[in-house]
Formats: structure tokens, C-alpha cells, sequence
């Protein structure tokens, strides 16, 4: 943008330099020039060794020539005009550059605000965290293994997986993970899992959905041949 006005600034200090020049320094006429010219012809045309008798009488003195008056000032102000609109279409002109150039803050917002959008990150809720035991062949709840999750605090989300960290004592059968909604009694559909080694296995459930309003989840284990089984970590996974 620097380089188109650079051109534009120099030719407005040249339109004013020659209204400048024409006006408050004009050219001597040449009228003017002629008159004085034949004048001084007629003059040293006259011979010199004749002179007047004194009976004659001298012609008066002509008067001064006199030329119309030069019109000034409606002159100047029709130039000053000129160069005036002149200057205020460059003007204009300089500021549409300046919007041009210049990038539009909605679209700016309206772009970074959809990027935020499509690019958040799921959120994980932690169930409980630490070694913990269960015996048996029936569905056991793992004290210390619970949380409070109000729905509302998650809006717009997509699904909801459990994810634990559990794992058999001796080779042979499955142990397996469930959330239990405590608050309205009942087992939460989607959420078993399953995990067959000896070493500890992060094993992930089908997608549910989160009960509406306030609820408290939590976790139970089973072992399919009633060998001890152990978890070491649970939590929920909530995509968006």
C-alpha cells in the first residue's frame, strides 16, 4: 500500500507547484513588450538637429498607457478549487486502501470460535484410584470406587465410556467391570467390560449416556471362576 500512495503524494506537489508558478509569478506581457518596443522606434526616428520653434506648441504629455486589470482573484480561487478536489479524492482514495487491507473482526471471530469448537478435547472422570481386591463369582461394589456426576455440567457431549485398569490372579476365566447407579438402583446399561490376563489391562466398555440430573456411579467387579481379581484404577470418558 506504501508503494501506490508514493505516487499519488508526488503528483499533488506537482499540481500545486505549477498553479503556484502561474499565479503568484506571472510573465511579463507581451504586449507590454511590443508597445515599448514601437515607442522607443518612433523616438530615435526624429532627428536629432531639428528642434521645435518656439512658436509651436509641445503636445501634451500623453498619459501612461493603461492595460485592463487582471482578474486575480477569481483566477486563484477557481485553481485553488481544483487542486482542493483534487486532494480530497486522493484522500479518499487513501482510505479505501486502508479498509481494504484491513481484515474484518467477525470473520476473525466467527472462524476462531468454530476451530474452538470442533477441536475440544474429551474430559475424563476419575471413579477411584488404588489397588483394591474381590473374591467370588458374583457382582461386588468396590468401596472407595464411586463419583457424583451431574449431567448438566457436560451439555452438548457426545458419549460416555468406562475405562479400568483391572486384572485376574491366576490365568484362566475373565474379570469383569461395571458401573452401578446407586442413586436410583439400577446397573448402567453399555458399561461391562472384560480383561483375561494376569497383568493389569486397561479394558473399555460400549458407549453410554449419563443418567439426567445429579447421580452417583460406582464400580463392580466379577470373576468368572471365582478366582481373586484386583483393579487398580477406573474412570469416565466423556467425548464431545
Amino acid at each position: 500500500m506504501f508503494k501506490i500512495l508514493v505516487p499519488l503524494i508526488a503528483v499533488a506537489a506537482i499540481a500545486l507547484f505549477i498553479v503556484f508558478k502561474s499565479v503568484f509569478l506571472p510573465g511579463k506581457p507581451a504586449a507590454n513588450l511590443q508597445t515599448q518596443n514601437s515607442t522607443n522606434s518612433t523616438a530615435s526616428s526624429v532627428p536629432l538637429t531639428q528642434a521645435p520653434s518656439s512658436e509651436t506648441a509641445l503636445p501634451a504629455a500623453s498619459a501612461s498607457p493603461s492595460f485592463p486589470p487582471k482578474n486575480v482573484t477569481s483566477v486563484d480561487d477557481s485553481r485553488i478549487r481544483t487542486i482542493e478536489t483534487a486532494i480530497i479524492d486522493l484522500r479518499s482514495q487513501i482510505a479505501a486502501l486502508k479498509d481494504t487491507a484491513s481484515p474484518s473482526p467477525s470473520s476473525t471471530t466467527s472462524t476462531s470460535t468454530t476451530a474452538s469448537t470442533t477441536t475440544k478435547s474429551p474430559e475424563y472422570i476419575p471413579v477411584g484410584a488404588g489397588e483394591a481386591q474381590m473374591s467370588g463369582n458374583n457382582w461386588t461394589t468396590i468401596p472407595g470406587y464411586e463419583v457424583t456426576i451431574d449431567s448438566s455440567n457436560y451439555s452438548g457431549y457426545k458419549s460416555a465410556v468406562l475405562e479400568a485398569s483391572i486384572r485376574l490372579n491366576q490365568p484362566g476365566g475373565s474379570i469383569q467391570a461395571r458401573l452401578y447407579n446407586s442413586t436410583d438402583g439400577s446397573n448402567v446399561s453399555s458399561t461391562d467390560l472384560s480383561v483375561t490376563t494376569t497383568e493389569y489391562s486397561l479394558g473399555s466398555s460400549g458407549s453410554f449416556s449419563l443418567a439426567s440430573g445429579s447421580k452417583t456411579y460406582k464400580l463392580q467387579l466379577n470373576s468368572t471362576n471365582g478366582t481373586t481379581s484386583f483393579v487398580q484404577s477406573a474412570r469416565i470418558k466423556v467425548s464431545f
